[in-house]
């Protein structure tokens, strides 16, 4: 109750509540009074006569007030404090006409004492500003004198209204160490506290940090801290930051420190300390948010071993984001630690199983196709992905019936989902050689039909052959002698034939298998043809193997047949059986490896066997251009190939074969192709090599199939060899397509020229073209399932 009555007494002359706190948010620097408290009248004088138990003084003063201030609410303690006064037991008080001629002086009585407090308790603001020194320093004197704790409480706040607070603090220390026990622990408690206040808000002011940590020491319980470090918040808003870090540094406020090193470009120093406080939420949020961007940073400079460290910082403080969680498991992948990998992108796919970025990363995690379908069947996004990564695959891999039942976008606008094709063409074949049956005209004119079944790419061709040689020089060796006047064997003829094929495509591999029977009725009878292979293809790398039983174009004694010249007896017909294979690997990137091999037999009518191999290394590097014309690739490199026959079976006698046959075949030189992109009304695509040659060719027996008979010695020739071919295709409409090519060979004395046309009509049409339509794509020609 005594701390009530003191605390309310002062009121008119405080600018601060009566609290035993001080009030420093950090948004204000001032403390504030509560709203309205202005308002109310000044009730000092009130509470100096209930002090001095002076009941009738108080009563008038009371009525005073309330007849000022008709809308005055007095406060419960008041009313209470006056009605608990006692009766008085003795005259009243002089009258104020008298106090007034009450003076100060050492030697006043108690009387003219509490006279003179009474007259300093009605003074106004104005009069408490504008005393003079020596009013207040007497009327110290006397408050020391009398030994009244009330005196130096009143003295006290009108000092701190005067803004002297240091003699403010004196009044109310004074006030605590005299008078009674309950006036020493109550009345000058809130004087002294906001003294105290004033004082340190005056060395913050000034920068006297020493004065700040003397009254932050001496008084640790007035919530001195709270104002410093609203001063040291001020200096920091203010960039003021080697005065704020000072002030951090009396608080101890680590969040202010962390924050003030972050802006004085000591970043190191604010992780330290932030770090260093696990059980402190807001400097664990500033550590693992520091910690969050140090990670991106490093995994953004390709240091992926920091990246992970700075993760595994962060995972020991709290749980991994979504963001930070799929950037360490970017960084293991980067790191080769596949499983930490899944780990994580598996779990950040439980919580968002569409996610597509989730399922890429889950995706390069994995090592097997399986694990692939496995995942797809868990989570949408990577079943998505995974139907859109094999669409890309297959369109790349140039699978383009199996890119489009994926749904890849330029695959379903440039092939129909009804795929029915009627095709005719032409194709002209010019090979010349030696005079008369070293040279060969061919013209194969052909129609088909094409269309799908159960994704089975079917195709049957009808053809129409027609093959020219002449006829050989007299003397020259054929059959079972030389040429006399006459030659009575065929120069040329014309048949017909029947090719059908069908291709598999899926995921990771290509089947084609290909029937003919071809030539039906010549000299030798004729014998069915065709091929079967597969393409298996991987990310890095290519694997083709194709067997094959064809016939060898090259004469028309080794393509059909012959009659010897008493056309009693037929012989040729060659056939090639045997095993086709490429390799082709990257090696570094744009940069890919390709070995092709191929090891057949060749055996025909009364023709010697041979055994044929063959071996080509070529190093290929990817090309890019800038062209106004979409390219899908330009490759270009070295090659260097060797091939050879046990046996020269070259010539025309019984038992040769009439196809070029040397002993050993050694050729090195460039290679390069182009082929624009897919897709489009139109294409184009060109091949060209140039190299050299080193031929030698053995010697035979002119009969080979006997022991005895004339022979023709060896020889060796070498010079420049080269090839060049080029396609185009145009879409005429959506239904006509028009395709075309043209080639030629050249090496040590042979020349070869082919040249075709080709019109496909599709009912439901399409909108772009695709490289497998191309003629010499055709994987009866080009020998591999592509």
């Amino acid at each position: 109750m005594m701390r009530a009555v003191i605390c309310l007494m002062v009121l008119g002359i405080s600018t601060l509540p009566c609290a035993g706190q001080v009030v420093t948010d950090y948004a204000t620097t001032d403390v504030a009074l509560p709203k309205g408290q202005a308002e109310q009248p000044d009730t000092t004088g009130v509470w100096f006569h209930i002090q001095q138990q002076q009941r009738r003084l108080a009563a008038a003063e009371f009525q005073r007030l309330q007849q000022v201030y008709p809308e005055w609410q007095p406060s419960p303690a008041l009313r209470t404090a006056l009605e608990q006064m006692p009766l008085p037991t003795a005259s009243p008080p002089t009258s104020p006409a008298k106090l007034q001629t009450a003076t100060m002086h050492e030697g006043a009585t108690k009387s003219q004492t509490r006279q003179l407090f009474w007259r300093l308790s009605k003074w106004s603001e104005a009069q408490r500003k504008t005393a003079s020194e020596d009013t207040l320093a007497s009327a110290a004197r006397l408050a020391a004198a009398a030994g009244e704790p009330e005196y130096h409480v009143l003295l006290g706040w009108i000092y701190y209204a005067r803004n002297q607070y240091q003699q403010a603090f004196t009044q109310f220390e004074r006030a605590r160490t005299s008078g009674s026990p309950s006036v020493k622990t109550t009345s000058p408690g809130d004087g002294i506290i906001a003294s105290v206040t004033a004082l340190t808000r005056q060395a913050l002011t000034n920068d006297n940090l020493p004065a700040v940590k003397q009254w932050q020491t001496r008084y640790p319980d007035l919530g001195l801290d709270k104002l410093i470090d609203n001063s040291a918040w001020q200096a920091y808003e203010q960039q003021n930051f080697q005065a704020a870090m000072s002030r951090f540094e009396l608080t101890h406020n680590l969040y202010g420190q962390v924050l003030t090193l972050t802006q004085t470009r000591q970043p190191a120093k604010a992780l330290a300390v932030a770090c260093a406080y696990p059980q402190a939420p807001r400097l664990t949020q500033f550590c693992t948010d520091q910690l969050s961007m140090q990670q991106a940073a490093l995994y953004n400079a390709k240091n992926y071993p920091g990246s992970l460290h700075k993760a595994r910082a962060i995972a020991t403080r709290r749980t991994l984001t979504p963001a930070e969680a799929e950037l360490q498991g970017w960084a293991q992948l980067a790191t080769g630690q596949y499983d930490a990998a899944q780990h994580v992108f598996n779990g950040l796919l439980r919580r968002d199983p569409t996610n597509r970025v989730y399922a890429q990363g889950l995706l390069q995690s994995l090592k097997s196709y399986a694990s692939h379908m496995l995942f797809a069947e868990l989570y949408p996004a990577v079943a998505s992905l995974v139907k859109q990564q094999a669409a890309g695959n297959a369109w790349q891999r140039k699978q383009f019936w199996q890119a489009r039942e994926l749904e890849h976008p330029v695959a379903r606008q440039a092939i129909s989902a009804q795929p029915l094709t009627l095709f005719a063409g032409l194709t002209s074949h010019n090979r010349s050689g030696a005079a008369g049956l070293g040279h060969l005209d061919r013209l194969d004119s052909y129609i088909g039909i094409s269309d799908t079944l159960a994704d089975w790419q079917w195709q049957l061709q009808l053809n129409y052959q027609q093959l020219y040689s002449g006829a050989p020089a007299t003397g020259s060796w054929f059959g079972d002698g030389q040429v006399q006047d006459s030659f009575t064997s065929l120069t040329g003829f014309e048949d017909v034939g029947l090719t059908g094929s069908a291709k598999y495509e899926t995921d990771n591999a290509t089947y084609y298998a290909q029937l003919g029977y071809t030539l039906l009725d010549q000299p030798v009878n004729a014998r069915p043809n065709g091929q079967l292979g597969g393409v298996w293809l991987a990310p890095d790398h290519t694997l083709g193997v194709t067997v094959y039983h064809q016939p060898v174009a090259q004469s028309l004694l080794s393509l059909g047949s012959n009659y010897f010249q008493t056309r009693t007896e037929a012989w040729g017909a060659v056939y090639k059986t045997g095993l086709r294979g490429l390799f082709s690997r990257v090696i570094m990137p744009q940069w890919a490896l390709s070995l092709s091999t191929v090891a057949d037999r060749y055996a025909g009518t009364r023709v010697i066997d041979n055994n044929h191999f063959g071996l080509r290394v070529e190093v290929s590097k990817a090309i890019q251009i800038d062209s106004d014309i979409p390219l899908d690739f330009v490759r270009a490199g070295p090659y260097v190939s060797w091939e050879g026959f046990e046996h020269n079976a070259g010539d025309f006698t019984r038992g040769q074969g009439g196809y070029f046959s040397p002993d050993s075949l050694f050729a090195s030189g460039v290679s390069a192709a182009i082929l624009t992109g897919e897709g489009r009304l139109w294409q184009m695509k060109g091949e060209v090599s140039v190299g050299y040659s080193w031929i030698h060719e053995s010697g035979y027996r002119r009969f080979a199939l006997t022991e005895t008979g004339p022979e023709v010695e060896a020889r060796q020739r070498s010079g420049i060899s080269g090839q060049m071919t080029l396609q185009a295709q145009w879409q005429l409409s959506r239904q006509l397509v028009l395709t075309g090519f043209v080639g030629r060979n050249f090496a040590v004395e042979y020349q070869a020229t082919q040249a075709g046309l080709q019109l496909r009509w599709q009912p439901a049409g399409a909108a772009g073209l695709t490289s497998d339509t191309l003629i010499l794509e055709d994987p009866a020609l080009s020998g591999f399932a592509f």
